[in-house]
């Protein structure tokens, strides 16, 4: 129940700040009619284009300012010791599987040994039996 009035309770701050959002903006727009009906549109033109201006000004500076920060010697030492760092990893790593896959091999190699003597045991058992039974047989006959 706490969280469905937590639900509730932010639901209601969202559309009371989606309404004073929608308010402003309808202020805005009477505002722009206002004065475009007062003839002093060139103005709001004016203003607006200087505003696009000063914007794209600050965006090439910061663009700019990442470009020289990535180019940087800093920003190269640091793609290089990340790389070494990734070399490194990407090399110990497969070194690591490597020798995890010979002990693998290794154990699948001594399974195979210990059933191969072990059928190998078996055969002879039988065959010594066999020929037990066999000596009983003719000894019977």
């Amino acid at each position: 129940d706490t969280e469905d009035s937590d639900n509730d309770s932010s639901d209601d701050a969202s559309r009371k700040e989606k309404e004073l959002q929608i308010h402003e903006k309808k202020a805005k727009v009477d505002a722009l009619k206002t004065e475009l009906a007062s003839g002093r549109w060139k103005a709001c033109i004016k203003e607006a284009a200087a505003a696009g201006v000063e914007s794209k000004r600050q965006t090439r500076e910061a663009l700019q300012r990442q470009e020289s920060a990535l180019a940087g010697d800093e920003a190269i030492r640091k793609d290089a010791a990340a790389l070494n760092r990734a070399q490194t990893n990407l090399a110990r790593d497969a070194e690591m599987n490597t020798e995890a896959i010979r002990q693998e091999f290794a154990r699948i190699r001594n399974a195979k040994v210990g059933l191969s003597r072990k059928r190998a045991e078996r055969l002879h058992e039988l065959t010594q039996q066999f020929n037990t039974t066999a000596l009983e047989e003719e000894n019977n006959i």
